[in-house]
C-alpha cells in the first residue's frame, strides 16, 4: 500500500473539499425534488459511489478520486462551470477526464443532447465514470422518477453492470 506524505494527504483533502465547494456553490438555487439539489442529490451520489468502491477494496487514493468525481459529476452539464475553470483548480487529468464523460454533450449540428444511450456508453467508459453514473442512477431511482424515467435508468444501469462485467 502506499504510503502518503503529509503534504499528499494535504493534497487529497484539498481536492475533496474543492470539490465539495465548487459543487454546493455552482448548484446553489437548484432543486431535486422540491429540495436543495446538492444535498438531496450530490451528496447522496459521493455516499453510494464511495461505499460501492469501499466494498470492492478499491485503494484510499481511488476512493478520494471517486469522491471528486461524484462532487463534480453534474457541474459541466447543469452549471456555468467550465472543464478550463476545473482544471484550473489543479484537480487530476483523470477526475477531469471522468467528469467530462459524464457530462452529456450537445451536438452542435442538431442543436440537440446527444442520444442517452450513447452518452450511457460514454460514462461506462472508464471505472471511475462508470461507478459515480451508476450511484447516479441508483439515486435517481430512488427519488421514484416517473415510470418513463424509471424503464430509461434501468436500462441504463443494466448496460453499465454488463460493461463492467466484461471488463472483469
Amino acid at each position: 500500500m502506499n504510503n502518503l506524505s503529509e503534504i499528499e494527504l494535504n493534497e487529497v483533502f484539498l481536492n475533496i473539499y474543492a470539490a465539495k465547494l465548487i459543487s454546493r456553490l455552482a448548484h446553489k438555487g437548484q432543486k431535486y425534488g422540491g429540495v436543495d439539489y446538492f444535498d438531496a442529490h450530490v451528496a447522496v451520489v459521493e455516499e453510494l459511489a464511495r461505499a460501492t468502491a469501499q466494498e470492492d477494496g478499491l485503494s484510499p487514493e481511488v476512493l478520494d478520486k471517486i469522491s471528486q468525481v461524484a462532487y463534480l459529476h453534474d457541474v459541466l452539464e447543469d452549471t456555468k462551470i467550465s472543464s478550463l475553470a476545473l482544471q484550473m483548480v489543479g484537480f487530476d487529468e483523470t477526475v477531469l477526464d471522468a467528469v467530462e464523460l459524464l457530462t452529456r454533450r450537445v451536438d452542435p449540428m442538431l442543436q440537440a443532447d446527444e442520444p442517452y444511450f450513447d452518452y450511457i456508453l460514454r460514462a461506462g467508459s472508464t471505472d471511475l465514470s462508470l461507478r459515480v453514473k451508476s450511484a447516479d442512477l441508483t439515486a435517481n431511482l430512488a427519488a421514484n422518477p416517473p415510470e418513463s424515467l424509471r424503464k430509461r435508468y434501468k436500462k441504463a444501469l443494466n448496460i453499465l453492470q454488463e460493461i463492467r462485467n466484461e471488463k472483469t
